[in-house]
């Protein structure tokens, strides 16, 4: 009876064991594929943020082209600013020295004029 008691214990200790070993490599199997369920993840969100990093790339570049653009008008609208205030300022030149002229001839005729009033004054 006692060997038989034995016999069965070994029996209890070896189911017992080998259940332990299922539920073990259930859990390692349970992990795995939850791991490699979280690397998917991981794997998706990487390609995500490369894709958007490519389209922010893009949009940096379109915007450095408008930015190029923008200052290359500048430039031009600085030249063309440039041109006409020379052009201005010749004008003013030109208004000037005809107003100096003006006045140098009214001077002169109203000195003339002086000059032929006075024998006609009594």
């Amino acid at each position: 009876m006692e060997e038989n008691q034995l016999n069965r214990m070994e029996e209890m200790l070896a189911k017992l064991i080998s259940m332990v070993g299922s539920v073990r490599s259930e859990q390692k199997a349970d992990e795995q594929l939850t791991m490699k369920e979280e690397q998917s993840l991981i794997r998706d969100e990487q390609l995500t943020m490369r894709e958007e990093q490519s389209m922010m790339k893009e949009e940096q570049s379109l915007m450095r082209g408008e930015q190029s653009s923008i200052k290359e008008e500048l430039k031009l609208m600085r030249n063309e600013n440039e041109k006409r205030h020379v052009e201005v300022l010749s004008r003013f030149q030109a208004l000037e020295a005809d107003h100096e002229h003006t006045w140098e001839k009214t001077v002169r005729n109203e000195r003339e004029i002086a000059v032929i009033k006075k024998p006609f004054e009594l």
